[in-house]
């Protein structure tokens, strides 16, 4: 997560913390999904290193003063 992190950096934004998204529901199309399948995702969304393979980013950041 180096590289998103890095560009915001030097735009003046503070990485405040990143989840992965998508890892294991990517590309869900069975109807009627398990609750325990779907427990899952946000989950691994927090942990390394699941959040690492996700297919997608959620960064959150504050803009630093002056920005």
């Amino acid at each position: 997560m180096d590289g998103p992190a890095a560009m915001l950096s030097e735009s003046g934004v503070e990485t405040i913390a990143w989840f992965g998204v998508r890892l294991f529901t990517d590309n869900w199309t069975r109807p009627g999904a398990d609750d325990q399948e779907l427990e899952v995702e946000p989950e691994a969304s927090r942990r390394d290193p699941y959040r690492l393979m996700s297919r997608l980013f959620h960064i959150i950041g504050r803009c630093g003063q002056g920005s």
